[in-house]
């Protein structure tokens, strides 16, 4: 499912409510980073996010195959 497509961006937007702890932490990662704005400190947060789920499931299925292996 993709988002709304804007007339004068190809990327997709979507609107997300933040915890004010989780935006503060956000911008401050953003920021300290100097990842130019929000989106691209969002977005690269969320690919971490997504890769250290890919990780830590690689691991379960490695420690479930070596104790029924």
């Amino acid at each position: 499912m993709a988002g709304h497509v804007r007339g004068d961006n190809y990327k997709p937007t979507t609107t997300i409510a933040f915890d004010p702890n989780v935006l503060k932490k956000v911008d401050d990662y953003w920021y300290e980073n100097r990842k130019g704005n929000r989106s691209k400190g969002v977005n690269e947060l969320i690919q971490y996010g997504l890769k250290y789920l890919e990780l830590v499931e690689k691991k379960k299925q490695r420690e479930a195959e070596r104790m029924l292996g």
